[in-house]
């Protein structure tokens, strides 16, 4: 199935902007007060998420809003907050002053401090629109500490009108989860998972269409350390975050090194494919599950499931009413 056709999301964003009579700012002008209700953590149809871990949900925020001037956006504010681990799935806030009634642009960012993202005051909606991630906390094969970076934008009408509008936020890595079985004859210690060179080094944190990578990535092998033991007959699960890829057909590999019975041994890499057609691409946001069996000689892989992140849905609201 191709995954860029499904409407899956990572996260549901549910704001409220009450419309108060009345309500003025200086200069008359009427404003509204807005609540933001998030959903922090990766939900599916059923509401829940069995797989999800506790690194891959919300840890901060940051909301920024530009309020259309002339033919343009210009920045209006920007609100930062710490997600509290005791906020059991949803986290609510309510914008510590009124906004003008206007056309605006939400733009919204978890877990920023992931990328080193900082949004400076008064800075443009195109400069962060393109803003390019690099950090070189991905990939990584641990539990992050300051989560997984996570974006998404809507442009929003405030007015006096009552109108529902919907912001998807979407983590801006994919997730490669590998499962090798061990049919060695021996127990194994896999030492490292070798990917071909698809790891891109950079991303755009706010995605879209042929608004993945920048066109100045760059692509490399990498190895990544796991050091885990395998007992003959026994399967392993290892997961891996990086950057959305969209490298040529053939660099989509995999390898290993393992031991058994004292010996190091180097798997070669093999091509990955979906069916009988070579991954060319990892988008964002997406699962890349791979099952495979190792033996003494040889890697062979039982197949690759790709999806959207435990298929998570797009439910968030902006409720926008007057007072009456």
């Amino acid at each position: 199935m191709d995954v860029m056709r499904k409407a899956i999301y990572m996260l549901s964003v549910l704001c409220v902007a009450a419309l108060w009579g009345g309500c003025q700012r200086g200069g008359g002008e009427e404003t509204a007060q807005v609540t933001l209700r998030f959903n922090t953590r990766a939900i599916d149809i059923q509401d829940k998420d069995e797989d999800a871990k506790a690194w891959e949900g919300m840890k901060t925020l940051q909301v920024v809003l530009f309020r259309r001037q002339g033919s343009g956006y210009q920045y209006y504010k920007q609100y930062t907050w710490n997600v509290p681990d005791e906020a059991d799935g949803f986290f609510e806030k309510e914008l510590d002053e009124n906004i003008q009634l206007g056309d605006y642009m939400f733009y919204v960012i978890a877990n920023g401090a992931s990328v080193g993202v900082t949004v400076e005051e008064g800075t443009t909606e195109t400069k962060l629109k393109n803003h390019i991630v690099n950090s070189s906390n991905f990939p990584t094969d641990g539990q992050p500490e300051a989560g997984l970076p996570m974006a998404g934008s809507k442009q929003v009408l405030v007015n006096k009108e009552r109108n529902t509008v919907k912001i998807e936020v979407v983590r801006a890595v994919a997730k490669v989860e590998i499962t090798l079985e061990n049919a060695s004859g021996s127990a194994m210690t896999v030492q490292s998972i070798n990917l071909g060179a698809f790891v891109a080094n950079q991303a755009y944190l706010f995605g879209g269409t042929g608004h993945e990578v920048p066109a100045n990535v760059e692509y490399s092998n990498k190895n990544m350390p796991v050091n885990r033991d395998i007992s003959d007959g026994g399967t392993s699960t290892f997961s891996f975050y990086l950057y959305p890829s969209e490298a040529e057909a053939g660099k989509y590999t995999l390898g290993l090194t393992a031991n058994i019975n004292n010996t190091n041994k180097t798997y070669d890499p093999q091509p990955l494919m979906e069916g009988s057609t070579y991954l060319s691409r990892m988008p964002r946001n997406t699962v890349y599950k791979i099952r495979a069996i190792v033996d003494v000689d040889a890697i062979t892989f039982r197949g690759i499931t790709v999806d959207g992140w435990e298929t998570s849905y797009s439910g968030g609201d902006i409720n926008i009413g007057n007072n009456d």
